[in-house]
């Protein structure tokens, strides 16, 4: 369970830089599309509450970044998602 577990934190992380990158045009839309994805993926998965739901707003929101998205918000929920994907490291 604890490798599984730092692999679905990875997911946070990689999310969290994508979110980050996406509104300057470094990484691609595909790349984005497939990482908002797997965050949604993820949270349907293991649904189970309140955080769960708000993945699923971040990977709609990470999808639409994709097209516009505003940048205090990016930073704000990639500090989210950092935070939520290092804490399932330790």
């Amino acid at each position: 369970m604890g490798l599984f577990l730092k692999l679905l934190g990875l997911v946070d992380v990689l999310a969290a830089a994508t979110l980050v990158l996406a509104s300057t045009g470094i990484i691609p839309i595909r790349w984005t599309l497939t990482i908002a994805a797997a965050l949604c993926l993820k949270a349907i998965v293991f649904w189970g509450g309140v955080v769960s739901a708000f993945d699923i707003l971040l990977a709609l929101y990470l999808a639409a970044t994709t097209f516009t998205g505003a940048p205090l918000l990016n930073i704000l929920f990639g500090l989210y998602l950092s935070i939520k994907g290092l804490y399932s490291f330790v």
